[in-house]
């Protein structure tokens, strides 16, 4: 990673020049590559826990790796592409709006779900969960299906643009490693959902949705209305960022 920094540091900084970025394609490509490894690692770690926090946990170094994939195709910033096409930078930065919102209401339904007078993070303890408040449980599934980059949430059109970015740079087979990276990523969302409405309650205590204040309440409710408004309507924010992109990159490598 370090590597990856100091070379964008180089390619981007005062004495930087496009003639610059096509070695430093070939230096990412060679820290995404690496990335991937950790991923997958970090994705089969996640799957055989049952700690629904370590498990949120663990499947974040993926998408620490997804956001460095659209980084092979950096030369695509401000080529010209057609309208409605957004480059590396601005699908990095979409991704991370759209992961922030998933991400962050995980967790904030994560801190109401207790038993005995603290947070629940075992996952047997979540079991029949999303029966008993299906307004939690619902809003859960969306934001995990949207870590999952399933199609009608923000993380399908983050991961679409994140991908379709190292495609059109020619690594075409680094967006499928990435795709197959997503699928193995996809087991431990459902995995969740699973226990949340279709298992009974173990030989555990049961937990209890907590009733949210209205700074908790405010935080899902945002997060939600961004995860399903990204889906609906991404083209204003990805032009939104893509123009950033295009003013910032020329005027880093003057």
């Amino acid at each position: 990673m370090s590597r990856l920094l100091s070379s964008l540091v180089d390619a981007y900084g005062p004495s930087g020049r496009e003639d610059n970025i096509r070695g430093l394609i070939q230096t990412v490509l060679k820290g995404a590559a690496d990335e991937l490894t950790v991923d997958a690692l970090g994705n089969l770690i996640a799957v055989t826990q049952d700690n629904v926090k370590r498990m949120l946990a663990y499947s974040s170094i993926a998408h620490a790796g997804f956001i460095l994939v659209p980084l092979v195709g950096a030369f695509t910033v401000s080529s010209g592409l057609p309208t409605g096409q957004a480059g590396s930078v601005a699908s990095i930065m979409f991704y991370l709006v759209a992961y922030g919102f998933a991400t962050i209401g995980c967790f904030a339904i994560v801190s109401l779900v207790r038993s005995q007078g603290r947070e629940a993070t075992g996952l047997e303890a979540w079991a029949g969960i999303g029966r008993r408040n299906p307004v939690i449980g619902v809003t859960m599934v969306v934001f995990l299906l949207s870590l999952a980059g399933i199609p009608l949430t923000a993380g399908f059109v983050g991961k679409f643009a994140a991908f379709a970015a190292a495609w059109r740079g020619g690594y075409w087979w680094l967006a499928l490693v990435a795709i197959l990276g997503s699928v193995v990523a996809v087991f431990i969302y459902i995995r969740i959902i699973q226990v949340m409405f279709f298992r009974e309650p173990a030989d555990v205590p049961e937990a209890q949705v907590a009733e949210a204040g209205a700074p908790v309440l405010i935080v899902l409710a945002v997060c939600l209305l961004g995860t399903v408004g990204l889906f609906i309507a991404p083209g204003p924010v990805l032009d939104t960022f893509q123009a950033v992109s295009d003013f910032l990159i020329p005027v880093a490598a003057q």
